[in-house]
């Protein structure tokens, strides 16, 4: 997991990598949003939003 943090130190988004590829973004601000990351066998990115 890598934490991304602002000027102020306050959390901004939290990276999960697996297999070194971004599988999962969450965002710290707000609603807390989560965001799964995804390739085809192609390598082909794609991405959806989930909302916990």
């Amino acid at each position: 997991m890598l934490a991304e943090y602002d000027a102020g130190g306050n959390l901004v988004s939290e990276y999960v990598y697996l297999g070194g590829r971004r599988t999962a973004r969450r965002d710290a601000s707000g609603t807390g949003a989560a965001y799964c990351y995804f390739a085809d066998h192609l390598g082909t990115r794609g991405g959806a939003d989930i909302v916990l």
